[in-house]
């Protein structure tokens, strides 16, 4: 199971659950569901994401309990409370 991914310092700017599969998918043999299911570290520092809806999607991850933002845009617009609040973390 993926309980940890880690996808910084990639220049991303918007997270869709469509291409975390596909990224994952490529590496690992496995259903979709293993991956949203099990997913409990999302590692996204150091890349341009830089509002809250570059990462709505995130809150179909149930089981996403941490994120890491440091060095997005986003942190100077939003708090990490308000976005925890948003996407439920």
């Amino acid at each position: 199971m993926l309980k940890n991914l880690n996808l910084s310092n990639n220049k991303i700017q918007r997270i869709l659950l469509e291409d975390i599969y596909s990224l994952v998918n490529a590496k690992i043999e496995g259903s979709e569901n293993l991956i949203f299911n099990s997913l409990s570290d999302l590692d996204l520092s150091n890349n341009s994401i830089s509002s809250i809806n570059d990462l709505i999607e995130l809150r179909f991850i149930k089981s996403l309990s941490m994120l890491i933002l440091i060095g997005n845009p986003i942190l100077k617009a939003l708090g990490a409370d308000e976005i925890d609040s948003q996407i439920n973390l």
